[in-house]
């Protein structure tokens, strides 16, 4: 929904009505802080209001969330890009408001510049990426500006030679969309020279085409 949105597609009602029905069915009780951003993510995509899903609040399932850092870095940073779909306000007195999720997310990050999945792993290349994509409005901060720019440095050092990132011993075509992704919320071009090596982002990326117009995982 997301991408073809964002293509500028046409989308049919249907599938706003067919999110509905999803959280309607499970009562808008999901496990994951994930699924919840999700369903925001696509629903301001359909120009639709997350505050009023099925009657439900997406939003207050975030920001009231108990087990928000259940998925480790993952739920605070996608909680947060969520959130930041849309002008949404948060109540200051609610339990993640952007400001919490935003020291939080910080502190996760390891002394090489990246960010684990869970704080004290070893640094992940999508979870970095996705991490500078949460933080990426709140830059004027210079705390979080050395954050992001450090991270950075960490994505520019783990780029292989083709252009890409090995994810669990293999080439990934998620992780490359993950760091360009987060170099355009930066307003970096993919192409910056910290970012080609003989080979660069789109290219290495579109490596990835099959003869039938998808792209493949590895």
């Amino acid at each position: 929904i997301i991408g073809i949105a964002g293509a500028g597609r046409q989308i049919s009602e249907d599938v706003y009505e067919a999110i509905e029905k999803y959280v309607e069915d499970e009562e808008c009780n999901f496990r994951k802080i994930t699924d919840y951003a999700k369903i925001i993510m696509a629903v301001t995509a359909l120009n639709g209001d997350p505050r009023n899903v099925a009657g439900y609040d997406i939003l207050e399932k975030i920001y009231n969330n108990e087990n928000i850092t259940l998925q480790g870095t993952n739920g605070p940073a996608f909680a947060l890009i969520a959130l930041d779909t849309g002008d949404y306000i948060i109540p200051k007195d609610g339990l993640w408001t952007r400001e919490r999720l935003v020291e939080w997310i910080l502190k996760q990050q390891n002394t090489d510049g990246g960010f684990p999945l869970v704080y004290g792993d070893t640094s992940n290349i999508d979870i970095t990426a996705m991490v500078i994509q949460s933080l990426s409005k709140y830059r004027e901060n210079l705390k979080v500006a050395g954050t992001i720019e450090r991270a950075l440095e960490f994505l520019s050092s783990k780029q292989s030679s083709s252009g890409g990132y090995e994810t669990w011993g293999d080439d990934s075509s998620e992780s490359i969309s993950q760091v360009i992704i987060a170099l355009a919320g930066l307003g970096i071009d993919p192409y910056d020279q910290r970012f080609v090596k003989k080979g660069n982002l789109l290219s290495k990326l579109l490596s990835f085409k099959e003869a039938g117009g998808g792209f493949s995982h590895i």
